[in-house]
């Protein structure tokens, strides 16, 4: 019996759009808040660089994302690192430890598939560590949906 990992999220979906069409709602931090629901206005995903907005979304309205941008492959990769905890109006957990996000394109015969992992849950405190890894195995499901709908009505 293979053992189950809880320190990495991973999921995909195949999106009938060119990787290059794909890249732009994706690789352009303003485009991305679109869909993600944050407010990423006149912002950059550069290497080194930090990206900062608020939720969008009305019960999320008081939560802020901030993330470090790791590395930009223009049509192929997209990483950053975020505090998951640190999402949540009036968070509690400031310092906690960082999540690395990769988002990854690659065409497949259907148009592209979109992979993106989510690693670093087990630097998490162990009480903390269930909650938040549930909550975003749940919410990669949400946001992948959200960018394939986004991505179609803009193909």
């Amino acid at each position: 019996m293979a053992a189950v990992s809880t320190d990495r999220i991973q999921k995909e979906t195949v999106l009938k759009a060119p990787r290059s069409r794909v890249w732009e709602l994706l690789g352009n931090a303003e485009e991305f808040g679109k869909w993600f629901g944050v407010e990423f206005a006149g912002q950059q995903f550069t290497p080194g660089g930090k990206i900062a907005g608020r939720f969008t979304d009305p019960d999320m309205a008081d939560g802020m994302l901030e993330a470090i941008v790791q590395e930009v492959v223009p049509g192929e990769r997209l990483t950053f690192r975020w505090s998951p905890g640190k999402m949540e109006p009036d968070a509690e957990h400031p310092e906690e430890q960082t999540t690395l996000v990769v988002f990854e394109l690659t065409d497949v015969s259907d148009g592209t598939m979109v992979r993106v992992t989510e690693s670093g849950f087990d630097g998490i405190s162990l009480a903390r560590r269930a909650e938040l890894y549930q909550s975003h195995v749940e919410g990669w499901e949400i946001q992948l949906k959200a960018f394939g709908e986004y991505v179609r009505a803009r193909i």
